[in-house]
């Protein structure tokens, strides 16, 4: 099985997972709240979050190359697939703990956080990030 194959098997195990109106919600809350740092398309480039310190600032003197500055680019299938539900949950109520993320623990419903993961787990969907 190719790789592009393998990922739309996971993609569409995500997507399965969820609903139209969970999307639908998701796409709302991401639209207003995470976009201007994470970018309409997910990739980890909205204006808001081009000079955020990431990791790199977060564990200075060590070099990563992997690591980069800004928010996270969802839509790069092998990161999303290291991410549990858990740990986006995790990110969405405490927030990003040196990394400029806001927390919106205090502002979301248990719902509303997990309309947020299902949304961003949809980026695999029209991934081309392989």
């Amino acid at each position: 099985m190719l790789d592009a194959q393998i990922w739309d098997v996971v993609a569409f195990a995500w997507r399965s997972a969820t609903t139209d109106t969970t999307i639908a919600r998701g796409a709302q809350l991401f639209t207003r709240d995470c976009a201007a740092c994470h970018g309409e398309q997910g990739r980890g480039d909205g204006p808001a979050g081009l000079d955020l310190p990431g990791l790199q600032a977060m564990m200075p003197g060590i070099t990563m190359p992997a690591a980069k500055r800004g928010p996270a680019d969802f839509p790069n299938l092998r990161r999303l697939a290291g991410l549990s539900d858990a740990h986006l949950q995790g990110k969405l109520l405490r927030g990003g703990m040196g990394t400029g993320m806001p927390e919106f623990g205090s502002l979301y419903t248990d719902d509303d956080q997990w309309a947020v993961i299902a949304f961003v787990r949809g980026f695999a969907r029209d991934s081309t990030n392989r």
